[in-house]
């Protein structure tokens, strides 16, 4: 079995209104699978999973309601990391889908999301955190 990161986009749809913006998260996450293709399955679960679990919430963005729409499996690499004993291994390698790292930008119209989605050079708007690092 070999670990994969796994980069799972999806993005904000707005239920009211015009939407100008594109709020994106791409989450990365942990999967350990016999191939490329069965780990990109995976993802692809996982990733229809989260965007599903917002149909039933009162899921907002900037005060306005809202809803998750999974985008697709941006990218998938092999995690080249390795490790000589069971002992070695981080907190919880051993589950598959955990959540390692994401990153949170803004696409401005909807062409820009397509050419992200579609890995062609694109201008994002990275979006900071509210606080300073210690």
């Amino acid at each position: 079995m070999t670990w994969y990161a796994a980069h799972i986009v999806l993005y904000t749809k707005f239920l009211d209104g015009i939407q100008n913006t594109f709020h994106v998260w791409e989450n990365i996450v942990l999967i350990n699978a016999e191939t490329a293709g069965k780990a990109f399955t995976i993802a692809d679960t996982k990733g229809e999973a989260e965007a599903t679990s917002s149909l039933n919430s009162s899921y907002t963005y900037d005060n306005r309601p809202a809803v998750w729409v999974y985008a697709g499996v941006r990218k998938l690499n092999e995690y080249l990391e390795h490790f000589d004993s069971e002992e070695q291994k981080p907190g919880r390698m051993e589950e598959y889908g955990t959540e390692v790292t994401y990153s949170s930008f803004i696409l401005h119209d909807e062409d820009a999301l397509q050419k992200f989605l579609g890995n062609r050079d694109v201008s994002v708007l990275y979006e900071g955190f509210d606080s300073e690092p210690s």
